[in-house]
């Protein structure tokens, strides 16, 4: 198959499904519950005796307030006030669980004028809806500790739903060793963002499938990757780490995007809005079939610094394959050690734009550095 003319940009109507969240926030996580004799719930604020009815918990605390919760609650849980929650191990059950029974969003968050909500060592698994089988956010949140969102899902097939593992149309921010991982849907496996995400110390997103972004989707909104945080081992069809649509993702310090791997372009990143690159981030060792094994761009990357792109694999484009957008390399950021069986090892440069600035490097690439460049 030539790379010319054969495979237009894919641009996915995603709007609708991103949007899905604000329409159904309630719909798909009914207040009820079916309360397992393991749920422990108690608000170490006000001291008030434990209960089993975490929702009931929940209601009935003041704004402000910290619940501390045991064992395993199941159900669709909602939070639309300014509350902590902490989850407390025991020898029976070793991570304090909500759990969706695979039948709703497993915890919703409205949001509101200063509702911030924190989650500090809690899993959240076997949710499923429209969107965000695990969580939808609407409001602020923020992941903390080892909480973990996992197993979750939305609908996969033609239509289905946007962040097997999270939708985010507030403010998601993920701290500590929090992670998203085991996740499935259709637009953005592990999250699906339309707002503000931040992702931040040893945070990870990995392990998700998606059609359009294996570990998450990014439709207009800001995506955020600094310290040691990683996108890593997602699979998906377009964008195997992540799919960014027409909004902005930025990594520094460490953070990375790695071991994606994607059925058609983008094994680590499929690009048609903005990515930058600084620090010694990097985009590395993923795989596409047919183009651009670290990155599929029609948008604009930037790299800063000792960023890099390394050790990808692909068809055309071992490192980027840039499809009439634009690709800057700034400082000693660097194309490298990567592989295309067809051409373009570095780069494959199809009627776009490279530049090549200071000390930056497209080298070590097989079998080629940059064709058409």
């Amino acid at each position: 198959m030539s790379p010319h003319g054969a495979h237009n940009r894919r641009v996915v109507t995603v709007a609708g499904a991103l949007g899905l969240a604000l329409g159904t926030l309630v719909a798909v996580s009914p207040p009820g519950q079916a309360v397992v004799s393991s749920c422990l719930a108690t608000n170490v604020t006000s001291g008030a005796a434990a209960s089993g009815d975490l929702q009931g918990v929940i209601d009935a605390a003041t704004a402000g307030d910290t619940i501390q919760v045991e064992g395993i609650c199941s159900g669709g849980f909602t939070i639309g006030k300014d509350l902590s929650v902490l989850g407390k191990a025991t020898i029976d059950v070793p991570a304090a669980t909500l759990d969706g029974g695979d039948v709703s969003t497993v915890l919703s968050l409205p949001g509101g004028p200063g509702v911030e909500v924190t989650l500090t060592d809690l899993t959240i698994t076997h949710g499923f809806s429209a969107a965000g089988g695990g969580v939808n956010n609407a409001g602020t949140l923020t992941l903390n500790g080892s909480s973990s969102v996992t197993e979750n899902r939305v609908p996969t097939g033609v239509g289905g739903g946007s962040g097997g593992g999270i939708f985010n149309s507030g403010v998601l921010t993920m701290k500590g060793s929090a992670s998203v991982t085991d996740n499935a849907g259709r637009y953005g496996g592990g999250v699906s963002n339309a707002g503000t995400m931040a992702m931040n110390g040893l945070s990870s997103v990995s392990s998700n499938t998606g059609r359009y972004g294996g570990g998450l989707i990014n439709g207009d909104g800001l995506v955020t990757l600094s310290d040691s945080a990683s996108v890593s081992g997602n699979t998906g069809r377009d964008g195997g780490g992540i799919y960014n649509q027409t909004g902005t993702v930025l990594l520094s310090g460490s953070a990375s995007v790695s071991d994606g791997t994607a059925a058609h372009s983008g094994g680590g990143v499929y690009n048609l809005g903005t990515v930058k690159l600084s620090g010694t981030s990097r985009v590395s060792t993923s795989t596409s079939t047919y183009g651009g094994g670290g990155i599929r761009n029609y948008g604009i990357v930037i790299l800063h610094g000792s960023s890099r792109i390394s050790a990808n694999t692909s068809s055309y484009g071992g490192g980027i394959y840039n499809n009439r957008g634009d690709v800057t390399l700034n400082d000693t950021s660097s194309v490298s050690r990567n592989t295309a069986t067809l051409g373009g090892g570095g780069i494959y440069n199809n009627h776009g734009t490279v530049r090549l600035r200071d000390s930056s490097t497209v080298r070590r690439n097989d079998p080629d550095n940059c064709v058409q460049c």
